[in-house]
């Protein structure tokens, strides 16, 4: 079973992602920010998103193997 603390930290990330893509969005647009700072961030928040759904969707610690949820943290902490 998956531990609350990971489910919650997963809907933050979801959060925060999708609250990231709108504020960037914004900000390219009112401020006229680099394209190329622009992509960097659309990275960061796809790997977020990935992430944070790899976490919701997995059957936690399956015997030990690498599971989605050990994928989907480690997309995570790439972002962090």
């Amino acid at each position: 079973m998956r531990h609350k603390s990971e489910t919650k930290l997963a809907y933050l990330t979801l959060f925060l992602a999708v609250f990231h893509f709108f504020a960037e969005t914004y900000a390219h647009v009112k401020w006229g920010q680099p394209t190329q700072a622009l992509i960097v961030d659309y990275i960061w928040i796809a790997l977020a998103l990935f992430g944070g759904v790899y976490i919701l969707k997995s059957e936690a610690w399956e015997c030990g193997r690498v599971t989605r949820c050990k994928l989907g943290l480690c997309c995570w902490f790439y972002v962090a």
